[in-house]
């Protein structure tokens, strides 16, 4: 069994409204169609938040203070770790064919992949630990 790959996503906030940035992936591909927070692989020799920071850039043209760590998901393949970032600029769907704000209440009405998930419900319940 090879081991999983390890992959960062990033957790960004609207302030207006609290609202949650996600990004449906192009249909065709690894889960085409599922939304998801934006983020990619870390490189050898990348920390976490410099893989983030460069992988938010390259798929959302906007540049990223990262923050805390909010949770950690998995399934067969990758290690999905999440942490809370903050957008400097208007984010851009460079490599998803969308993009949407939605409250965290709302978060589970979209079809995302399970490594998703444990972020998904720490978001949905912010006081509860996952």
């Amino acid at each position: 069994m090879s081991p999983l790959l390890r992959v960062v996503g990033g957790v960004a906030r609207r302030e207006a409204d609290g609202a949650v940035l996600m990004a449906r992936r192009p249909p065709g591909g690894r889960h085409g169609g599922l939304w998801e927070f934006p983020g990619g692989k870390v490189e050898a020799g990348e920390t976490d938040e410099q893989a983030l920071a460069r992988e938010l850039l390259e798929e959302l043209g906007a540049v990223a203070e990262v923050g805390a760590l909010i949770a950690m998901g998995q399934d067969e393949r990758i290690e999905l770790w999440c942490y809370a970032v903050r957008l400097l600029g208007e984010p851009q769907a460079l490599d998803h064919d969308a993009l949407c704000w939605v409250s965290p209440d709302d978060l589970r009405a979209l079809p995302s992949p399970p490594a998703d998930q444990p972020t998904i419900d720490a978001l949905a319940h912010p006081h509860r630990r996952v």
